[in-house]
């Protein structure tokens, strides 16, 4: 055999030996978020047994692991890791009067920025009239035999397209600064609440927080944290954003003078930061966590019981699912009776801690008849309020327990007209 054609025979069987012996994965929702402080590599999850059976899960240096840096970074507990990030989230999240002006400064700064460009929108406006008035013109001329039908067409395909980009641009000024407000009041709610929010997560709703809020977490060996915040809490939690806020609010007419204002650019209180890219493409991650907060998802405790055992080598973190519940026989009656004296799915979930479908089920096995879902009149107003403000049909639907269909045909049925899309109402400048 060729020494060539050996030495790739070799390789193959190198690499499938490799693979064969590559070290087991474990899943955990901080990995891709943590990063080793001395090196940068990412931390990786190493789970050590001890000679009783007790499962000890580490973080570990990858760096390290694989050989590829001089790292000499200790393994942590990871236990001791998410509790760095839950104190580090208890340290970030705002006081009402943090989030009151910060608010207040930076809607004043959108503002400043949306009158500045009231020159510019005029101009607009005054270059679609042109447009349109030269549309009418050209169609009189060809009707009066003046211009030939070639000539029609190409002078009105170019002003169908001059015409285009001044709506666009018409409409973006319309719409971008009312998105980008909107994003911003939903940043400033998730900071507000933050740390409530991380403590009752689950897993899979931590690690969206955590790329939300997060781009990376470097682990010092002194156990600190050095992170590297999303946008756009990167500005909002700047010490130098924060002290202008609080001093904005408390002498709110000296803020707003001209001597404090720079038309255009905002003010010195926020000097170079650009308000409307901030704010107005924020991640997918803010965006599912900011929806999900308004829809009430984060009320309710959904961290799971971790069994915690402790010796001389710490402690035992074993991740678990979500507890189950299983109800008595005693329990599932006082169920079917509260469901048959009128108590809703959602209402018995609740009260037995279980889902709703669970109620559900234990009705059909007791051959229960199931109630049509539908919104109850008494929270009609409500809801016809509530979607008014700006709620989406599904976060209204939450509110009350139902479905985004029942929502929709009940407020049709109440005259009120539907949103395309479900989208949000505009905040209007």
């Amino acid at each position: 055999m060729p020494a060539e054609v050996w030495y790739q025979v070799q390789s193959v069987l190198t690499a499938h030996k490799s693979a064969v012996e590559a070290t087991q994965i474990h899943d955990h929702y901080l990995k891709g978020t943590i990063h080793c402080g001395q090196c940068g590599s990412r931390l990786i999850v190493s789970n050590a047994k001890n000679r009783h059976g007790n499962v000890y899960c580490y973080f570990v240096c990858s760096g390290r692991h694989s050989q590829r840096t001089t790292c000499d970074r200790s393994a942590i507990l990871i236990a001791d890791i998410e509790k760095l990030i839950e104190d580090y989230y208890q340290r970030i999240q705002i006081t009402p009067a943090q989030h009151e002006g910060l608010a207040g400064m930076l809607h004043h700064e959108f503002d400043q920025l949306m009158s500045a460009e009231v020159e510019e929108l005029a101009q607009l406006t005054a270059n679609r009239d042109r447009l349109q008035h030269e549309q009418e013109r050209l169609l009189q001329a060809h009707y009066a035999d003046a211009i030939p039908l070639a000539l029609l067409k190409r002078e009105q395909d170019r002003i169908l397209g001059e015409l285009d980009q001044v709506n666009r641009r018409i409409d973006a000024h319309h719409g971008e600064y009312a998105d980008a407000r909107a994003h911003l009041d939903d940043a400033l709610n998730l900071l507000a609440n933050c740390a409530d929010i991380y403590s009752r997560c689950d897993d899979a709703n931590r690690r969206l927080c955590n790329q939300a809020f997060f781009t990376k977490v470097y682990i010092d060996e002194d156990d600190e944290l050095r992170v590297e915040n999303n946008r756009p809490f990167e500005m909002l939690l700047d010490p130098e954003i924060n002290a202008n806020a609080l001093t904005w609010a408390e002498n709110e007419d000296k803020a707003r003078t001209t001597a404090n204002d720079s038309v255009g650019k905002g003010s010195s209180l926020v000097r170079g930061v650009d308000l409307r890219r901030e704010f107005e493409n924020p991640s997918s991650a803010l965006v599912t966590v900011a929806s999900r907060r308004s829809r009430s998802v984060y009320k309710a405790d959904r961290r799971p019981l971790e069994p915690t055992v402790v010796d001389s080598r710490g402690r035992m973190v074993r991740a678990v699912g979500m507890t189950q519940t299983f109800l008595i026989p005693a329990q599932v009656d006082e169920l079917v009776a509260r469901y048959q004296a009128g108590a809703t799915l959602v209402e018995l979930g609740e009260r037995f801690s279980v889902h709703r479908r669970t109620v559900a089920a234990h009705l059909v096995r007791r051959s229960v008849p199931i109630r049509g879902r539908g919104l109850d009149e008494s929270h009609l107003a409500k809801a016809v309020e509530l979607y008014a403000d700006g709620l989406t049909l599904m976060e209204v639907g939450s509110r009350f327990g139902v479905s985004q269909q029942t929502v929709r045909r009940a407020l049709a049925a109440e005259g009120v007209v539907i949103r395309p899309g479900g989208r949000r109402a505009r905040v209007s400048a």
